[in-house]
């Protein structure tokens, strides 16, 4: 973090950087699949599936994430700069 004077000026600095802003989308996405989880046993079959759906998502976003943490230190070996150039087409940020 910054050294910003004011807690408000933490946060603009935190949201600045597009990787935070997909950890809070991911982190919101994945209340909405176990909200939907949840629901699904009492309201609805339907929720469970979208739940589902949801949570894949999220787990692609999270791997996306772990694979941009690795991608930094090129020692790791060729196979990360292979699924890098594989996903990318997928990342639009």
């Amino acid at each position: 973090m910054n050294d910003a004077p004011s807690l408000k000026l933490k946060i603009k600095s935190y949201v600045a950087n597009p990787w935070n802003r997909l950890d809070i989308f991911n982190f919101f996405v994945y209340i909405v699949g176990i909200s939907l989880r949840f629901f699904s046993i009492a309201i609805c079959g339907l929720c469970f599936y979208a739940s589902r759906i949801i949570f894949a998502f999220n787990h692609m976003m999270f791997l996306f994430r772990i694979l941009h943490m690795f991608a930094i230190f090129k020692s790791l070996g060729p196979k990360l700069v292979m699924i890098n150039k594989m996903v990318r087409f997928f990342v639009v940020l």
